[in-house]
């Protein structure tokens, strides 16, 4: 008798700390994992929105700077080839198809920038339309070297790889 009330008490104990234990684990970590867990995806919806909102501001911007005349617009006037370069193709919204942009300096001479680009594949008018961006952009822009080459899978769409150079 008395070792089956002893054992009673144990398990009633045993129990005890159980749910006790399982309360400190779900309070202690569960709960603030799930709490950090909706923070987080608070804050990646409202990054979201603001990305969204980001983007529609540039597309406003770089549809309202297309339509200026080549003499008002001064997005690259005296800047780096490159932000010429960069600025141009997102204007014209082939920024994907360029591969690579490298810049370098002519090692015959030190004032002239130079900029190596890449151009996997685009329209034929869009590379007609880069390439009289750049002469339209207010900087001092040569197209130094020029290989251009039509897709394979499009005859209508050219790959290039080009070499820019801009007096300083």
């Amino acid at each position: 008798m008395i070792l089956v009330s002893s054992n009673k008490k144990k398990r009633i104990l045993f129990a005890l700390a159980g749910i006790l234990i399982i309360w400190v684990i779900i309070g202690g970590v569960i709960t603030p994992i799930i709490d950090a867990s909706g923070d987080l995806d608070r804050k990646i919806i409202g990054a979201k929105l603001d990305l969204q909102k980001i983007t529609e501001m540039a597309d406003k911007y770089i549809s309202m700077t297309a339509s200026l005349p080549p003499s008002m617009r001064t997005e690259s006037t005296g800047g780096p080839i490159i932000s010429t370069a960069e600025n141009i193709s997102r204007r014209l919204g082939i920024e994907k198809s360029i591969e690579r942009m490298t810049p370098s300096q002519d090692p015959k001479n030190k004032n002239e920038e130079q900029l190596s680009v890449t151009i996997t594949s685009i329209p034929y008018p869009k590379f007609i339309d880069l390439l009289q961006g750049l002469q339209e952009s207010g900087t001092m822009v040569v197209v130094k070297r020029a290989k251009i080459t039509t897709t394979f899978d499009n005859k209508n769409n050219v790959g290039a790889e080009l070499t820019l150079m801009k007096a300083n």
